[in-house]
């Protein structure tokens, strides 16, 4: 969204498409739970929730986004539902000036940082303890404050102390809004997908647009992400909520059903992205002035985007069309998920996972408990040794399983073999032509 650089990293998508949704369809809204999923397929945008947990990471401690995905891996688990992680691939142009503004903040951030921590080692008589150039870059300046008070011979006025505090919480601030999200992280977040035996790919485009394609060819039964413009792609059902307190406290999720927003809007789809696109989303600027609201009404007014538009340049409407309002483009970039290539079903199941192997890794990499995260992996079928790396069949083999019964005789009953998921090839986050499965 980019009206006024009122963009927000956890909840981005369409500008209060929600309160709209609340107003107009409020039928579309329903509660839901992890067991209303038991059993069935779901995709989940990954980018959407790496923000969220790499939001104030350094309060969270070591290895916050492999902690927070371990645990919805682990929530799905219990209620057997197949999560299907999706990365982004190649980052659209229509996006670039939203990104431009985000990247803007965050050195915004960073300077401030620095300024802040200038002046705490200005008033101590102190030097600035510069960060690698790479960490600095992202974090900014690092200042040692308990050690420089020890060293501190002469006492420090009213003054002095109060500029401390002040600049002390303006660091504090900024630093937990800084949201850093490096290559490691990514790469650590792939390992971690490995050893729990998930099934994840990385979309030709964005992570929307598989998401949504899977989910509309009838392969997942719901969208999981806090971006509302999931629903704009044509999802079906978008699930947002896993990471909020009342998920926590009582399981509860947040459901929106498309078909029902369509029915009690009564908009076609194609007047749906126009109401989107008019409320403001991230491939295009808006009209000043115009909001969720305001969109539903002039698409009902004038049936269509275009004619709105005519009737903006014709002096019927007092809002003005800025060049920058490129709404076909949007319209485009909302119609990605059919240019997807979509993944063979065979392909979104679980394998085995190696309890040792996925312990050793998130102890390491982690600051999980070892009792803690023991009790975690008894959701997790033990295993002797990793998952074979063999390629798929279209049948699975046979497996004889011994089953007691009441009768002395012990009878032998086929048992089918799970099926195992093809090694996939490995993350690479440069443009490819299709869809990359990554390396299991």
């Amino acid at each position: 969204m980019l009206k006024n650089e009122a963009w927000n990293s956890f909840y981005m998508g369409i500008t209060n498409l929600t309160k709209l949704v609340q107003r107009e369809a409020p039928a579309a809204l329903e509660e839901l739970s992890l067991k209303d999923l038991a059993g069935q397929t779901v995709t989940v945008d990954v980018s959407s929730y790496m923000y969220q947990y790499a939001y104030n990471a350094k309060a969270k401690g070591k290895g916050s986004h492999l902690r927070g995905f371990f645990e919805m891996i682990v929530n799905f688990k219990l209620h057997q539902i197949t999560p299907v992680f999706i990365f982004d691939g190649k980052a659209s142009q229509a996006k670039a000036v939203t990104l431009q503004a985000r990247q803007q903040v965050k050195t915004q951030r960073v300077d401030q940082i620095k300024h802040s921590v200038g002046q705490i080692a200005q008033t101590l008589g102190a030097q600035v303890v510069e960060l690698d150039s790479a960490e600095a870059e992202q974090y900014g300046p690092s200042l040692n404050l308990e050690q420089l008070l020890l060293n501190k011979t002469e006492q420090l006025s009213l003054e002095q102390v109060q500029t401390i505090m002040k600049h002390q919480e303006q660091i504090a601030k900024q630093q937990k809004n800084l949201i850093v999200i490096t290559p490691d992280m990514y790469r650590e977040l792939v390992q971690l997908f490995k050893l729990t035996g998930v099934p994840f790919f990385r979309a030709q485009g964005e992570a929307d647009f598989l998401c949504v394609r899977l989910a509309r060819e009838g392969l997942a039964a719901a969208v999981f992400s806090e971006d509302t413009d999931i629903l704009t792609h044509g999802a079906p059902l978008l699930v947002r909520g896993i990471n909020s307190n009342e998920f926590r406290s009582q399981g509860l999720l947040k459901g929106y059903r498309l078909a029902t927003i369509l029915e009690e809007t009564k908009l076609t789809m194609t007047q749906f992205v126009d109401v989107c696109i008019l409320a403001g989303c991230d491939y295009a600027e808006s009209p000043r002035g115009v909001g969720a609201l305001s969109a539903i009404k002039l698409v009902r007014k004038y049936g269509n985007i275009a004619d709105f538009c005519q009737a903006c340049l014709a002096g019927k409407e007092r809002y003005k069309i800025e060049p920058s309002f490129t709404w076909s483009v949007a319209y485009y970039e909302f119609k990605g998920s059919s240019r997807e290539h979509c993944p063979d079903s065979t392909e979104l199941v679980w394998c085995e996972v190696n309890q040792s192997e996925l312990s050793r890794f998130l102890l390491a990499h982690s600051n999980y408990t070892n009792k803690t995260l023991q009790r975690k992996l008894e959701v997790f079928p033990a295993v002797s040794k990793p998952a074979p790396k063999i390629a798929l069949v279209s049948k699975p083999a046979p497996k004889i399983a011994l089953v007691s019964k009441p009768a002395p005789k012990i009878a032998l009953v086929p048992k089918p073999k799970p099926p195992i998921v093809a090694k996939l090839t490995k993350l690479n986050l440069k443009p490819r032509p299709a869809i990359l499965q990554l390396k299991k």
